[in-house]
């Protein structure tokens, strides 16, 4: 099929400022959650991202009036919503990865 990327809509990133598109080049470390630390914990992940792919992704959303903002920030690290589907989607690291976070709130005031 010529799939390189998995684009996660990840509906545990909540923000309430924007669309954001987490697109480093690597993604790397390990995670528990702040939320269900007795389920989910100490859970190692090391994946690639695709920067060029989720700053595509931005700009083409920005031309169709969407806040939204890409970031290629080694510090700013998946979160659950990404990381458990990655898990078992892609524990042979095939694919890249990018993570969109869920958009809380838009009003005029966020324009």
């Amino acid at each position: 099929m010529g799939v390189d990327t998995i684009i996660v809509f990840d509906t545990h990133w909540l923000v309430n400022s924007a669309y954001h598109i987490n697109c480093a080049d690597h993604f790397q470390g390990v995670y528990t959650s702040n939320e269900l630390p007795h389920f989910i914990r100490d859970m190692t992940y090391d994946y690639d991202g695709n920067p060029e792919l989720g700053q595509l992704i931005a700009d083409e959303a920005v031309k169709l009036g969407v806040r939204a903002k890409a970031h290629n920030i080694p510090s700013l690290k998946l979160e659950y919503g990404t990381l458990v589907p990655m898990r078992y989607m892609n524990s042979d690291k095939h694919f890249k990865v990018v993570s969109i976070s869920c958009f809380l709130y838009r009003s005029r005031l966020c324009r």
